[in-house]
């Protein structure tokens, strides 16, 4: 029984199965020993019981069987000798690379994939080791072979699909020999039309790949061409009724052996897969960390520090000196939770006893402690000065730390532990998951979720904004889900998903390419590179030997820390560094050394509502080190410059009134200095903000309207009667200066009609249509010029904001430089960038950050305001 067991397994072990083939099985694979002596004796068994016993037989004659043997052989020789039209036994001839099979009725894919490629009949068959797809040369293989099928399509299809063509039955050698010509799809070369065949004339296809004739490639000459047959090779340039063939791409004059696409095919350039190493370049031990799912304990800080929670402990690891640093020991409590503030040296914890304190890192000292929940804070995000805390007992809060209440609005919508929180600031979103498996999205501080979303079947801890994408979110759930999903928060919906086959733990957006990093839990514990939209694997990383429940990223982009229940934590370099240069010009680094005075725009390329962009304070620090004078040049016409120095300030960018020079400062210099009124008519009408009145006030202008609360109501009847007969009017308004006004109507809109109607000079402090805020867009001080325009017929205002060369000669006058040396740095192509080119400044950077979002809004034809350089974002500048 064991050696008929040992047969059977190893019979088996030589049969291989295609994908889409049946099983295989090679004759000429060699037995082991064992095998051939169990076949020999079961052959001895069977032919024992067919009654031929060799017991008691006669000896052979030696001498007989040998004249009998040699008479066979030699019969042997003589049919093979002989031409006869019944099927032989000889091996059918293989002609390599030239053998073409009919393709006609043939399922290639099951007829050519039973045997690998790479072995041959004659070796045993092994089971080939599939590369793990994130491999680089496995990456380099695939796209190897891409190339080589489209090459091969190209040559022998043309972009056409062949059309089978059975051997024909025809005794005509002529008439069979153009059946296997091959013909060239070359528009430039003269064609025979093909010759009608009859159906009836047609052999019926057989099952197996045959080559009809020896030669595959047959070209014939001129003096068959005129009996009807293909002709590849002309005797003269071809003619046509338009005259010679003058394409210098036609395969006539080329040298090449494969066609002018095909060529072109492989001169193109190709993008090489990007290396990523699969060993952490460094190694943490991390004692006590915990293997809990629902935990969040690992954060690395804008100052590039590590802040790591070790069970009652919190630990910081400095980047750069590689110092450990113990930040507090919370004695009776463990910390589950730690999370750095976007910008500064403070870091939260929160604890299992459900408190949330907030420590100075930089002086190892507790600034407050606060309270709220009843349970283990395990997740905690912060937006600038709002931190949002989720917890066991199910609840958020959100929390101003600089206000001395515990907690500012309280959320409730999860019905288990929420164990997932990460803020959006552009968008001014909240991203929250729970062990209920549902993801919901929170508007600002609203307390009703915006969206609740219930497509994931476990836990959603790994959360994550797209750096690069407005409302792009993913999310990811655990062991019973294993999915990545995408979802467009502006609409609701979910836009993408794909399934990682494992518990997904984290989520983390490159911040220097549109790439994704997740990291996953059982089986193989793997920190998995992905690419978007396309979701392919650029690299799968493994070490860890237990899940790997936390992810960090460091503040340039470039690495990321994982840590797991193995009580390490591992550094991996994932990305490289951002490209900095943007398009044209000298680049970006030449045009820095190159401008002593850079005019920075702000909405948009500082700060977008109340968040400011990352690196923002860090680059205009390093740009004044060198000695680069910077001014602050907005549109912005509700705030003035002083209300600007403040906002500024709180956003921790030092400045003074004298660098901002604000639309609304540069329409009171134009009405003071410039404009000549009349005496009588010195008042300005203002359509507008706070921010005009008091730079009108700084130039001693008269002024009414604007913020008035006369204005800011409904218009009655009595306005229509006093408006209409001009006793409402001052007589001394000679000007209507229109800005951005956040309580405009119809009241105000009816003055300033009739003001314009009367005479008065029309002015605008800027025309921009939209201002970007909280990571969109919102209408413009041109949406209140604009009603004006079209109540005066078409009437335009002098604007004095950018791109007003007006604006650009006064700057000009107060800083006194040289427009060669300067850069106007700005998110809008038609305010900012349009500013400096019409100014004549010796340069222009667009950010990427505000109105202007991609590069190709000014590539291509037809499009005149072209920056000299760009960056994604201002923190780019420092390199």
């Amino acid at each position: 029984m064991a050696e008929d067991q040992a047969e059977s397994h190893d019979t088996s072990s030589i049969v291989t199965r295609s994908m889409d083939g049946p099983a295989h099985v090679d004759a000429s694979t060699p037995q082991d020993d064992n095998s051939f002596s169990n076949s020999n004796r079961k052959r001895s068994h069977l032919v024992g019981a067919n009654g031929h016993n060799r017991e008691g037989s006669e000896p052979v004659d030696a001498g007989a069987l040998s004249r009998a043997l040699q008479g066979v052989e030699q019969a042997s020789q003589s049919r093979e000798r002989t031409p006869a039209g019944s099927p032989s036994r000889k091996r059918q001839r293989i002609y390599g690379d030239r053998f073409i099979p009919n393709r006609d009725g043939r399922d290639l894919q099951a007829s050519f994939s039973l045997i690998p490629d790479n072995i041959s009949p004659s070796t045993p068959s092994k089971a080939k080791k599939r590369t793990p797809h994130g491999e680089l040369h496995f990456q380099r293989n695939e796209e190897a072979n891409r190339t080589f099928s489209s090459l091969l399509q190209s040559e022998i299809f043309h972009h056409t699909i062949p059309q089978p063509t059975p051997p024909t039955l025809s005794p005509d050698p002529a008439f069979a020999s153009s059946s296997h010509s091959t013909t060239v799809n070359d528009p430039s070369r003269a064609r025979t039309p093909p010759s009608n065949l009859q159906p009836s004339a047609l052999a019926p296809a057989s099952l197996t790949p045959s080559t009809p004739h020896k030669n595959i490639f047959t070209y014939m000459s001129p003096q068959h061409h005129r009996n009807g047959s293909s002709h590849l090779t002309p005797s003269r340039t071809p003619q046509s009724r338009h005259g010679p063939n003058l394409n210098p791409h036609s395969d006539l004059y080329s040298v090449s052996p494969i066609n002018f696409d095909s060529q072109r095919l492989l001169l193109s350039p190709k993008k090489q897969p990007r290396a990523v190493s699969k060993v952490p370049f460094k190694v943490l031990d991390a004692p006590d960390l915990a293997d809990d799912f629902y935990l969040n304990l690992v954060d690395w800080g804008s100052s590039n520090i590590l802040g790591v929670g070790l069970g009652s402990c919190v630990f910081m690891w400095n980047s750069a000196t590689g110092k450990v640093t113990k930040l507090c020991d919370l004695q009776d409590d463990i910390v589950t939770s730690v999370s750095w503030i976007q910008r500064g040296s403070h870091i939260s914890i929160g604890t299992n006893k459900g408190l949330v304190q907030i420590w100075d890192a930089e002086r190892c000292r507790r600034l407050r402690t606060m309270t709220g929940h009843t349970a283990r804070v395990g997740a905690l995000a912060w937006n600038d000065h709002i931190l949002s805390s989720g917890s066991r007992d199910r609840l958020i809060y959100h929390r101003d730390v600089r206000q001395p209440e515990q907690w500012l609005r309280k959320l409730s919508g999860h019905k288990q532990e929420v164990c997932g929180l990460r803020w959006n600031g552009e968008d001014g979103q909240l991203a929250s998951g729970g062990n209920d498996n549902k993801l919901m999205v929170w508007d600002k501080l609203n307390g009703t979720p915006l969206y609740k979303f219930s497509d994931h079947t476990a836990a959603v801890k790994a959360i994550a904004w797209s750096p690069h994408q407005h409302h792009l979110l993913a999310s990811g759930g655990g062991t019973a889900d294993r999915r990545i999903k995408f979802w467009n928060t502006q609409t609701g919906t979910c836009i993408n998903e794909i399934d990682t086959g494992s518990q997904v733990c984290n989520l983390a957006w490159s911040k220097n390419s549109n790439e994704l990093v997740s990291t996953h839990g059982y089986s193989q514990n793997q920190i998995v590179l992905w690419k978007y939209p396309s979701m392919t694997q650029v690299a799968s990383l493994t070490g860890h030997t237990y899940r790997v429940l936390y992810l960090a990223m460091s503040p340039d982009g470039q690495t990321v820390v994982t840590g797991a229940g193995d009580e390490t934590l591992r550094f991996w370099k994932c990305f490289n560094r951002r490209q900095r240069d943007g398009v044209g010009g000298d680049g970006l680094g030449s045009r820095m050394e190159l401008s002593s005075v850079f005019l920075f725009d702000c909405d948009g390329v500082l700060w977008s509502g109340d968040h400011l962009f990352e690196g923002t304070v860090e680059t205009l620090e390093m740009l004044r080190s060198k000695g680069k004078h910077v001014v602050f040049v907005t549109n912005n016409s509700t705030k003035s410059r002083a209300d600007y120095k403040n906002k500024l300030e709180s956003m921790g960018i030092p400045a003074s009134v004298e660098e901002v020079f604000g639309s609304a400062y540069s329409a009171a210099i134009y009405i003071s200095r410039i404009l000549s009124l009349p005496p009588s008519q010195k008042t300005v009408f203002v359509l507008g903000e706070s921010g005009i009145e008091t730079e009108l006030d700084s130039e001693s202008v008269l002024h009414i309207g604007g913020t008035d609360p006369s204005y800011n109501r409904l218009i009655t009847p009595a306005d229509y009667t006093a408006i209409a007969s001009g006793s409402a009017l001052d007589p001394s308004v000679g000007v209507v200066l229109a800005g951005l006004d956040f309580h405009v109507n119809y009241l105000k809109l009816s003055y300033a009609f009739a003001y314009l109607k009367r005479g008065a000079v029309f002015l605008a402090t800027n025309m921009d249509s939209t201002l970007p805020s909280a990571g969109s867009l919102f209408p413009g001080a041109g949406s209140i010029s604009a009603p004006l325009i079209a109540m005066t017929g078409g009437q335009q205002p002098t604007a004095l904001g950018k791109p007003s060369q007006a604006m650009m000669d006064a700057i000009e006058g107060k800083f006194r430089f040289d427009r060669k040396k300067a850069c106007m740095v700005g998110d809008r192509l038609d305010t900012d960038i349009r500013f400096g080119i019409e100014g004549g400044l010796g340069g222009t950077l667009c950010v990427l950050t505000g109105v202007t979002r991609s590069e190709a809004e000014w590539e291509g034809e037809g499009k005149h305001v072209v920056p000299t350089a760009w960056v994604r974002e201002l923190g780019d500048l420092r390199g």
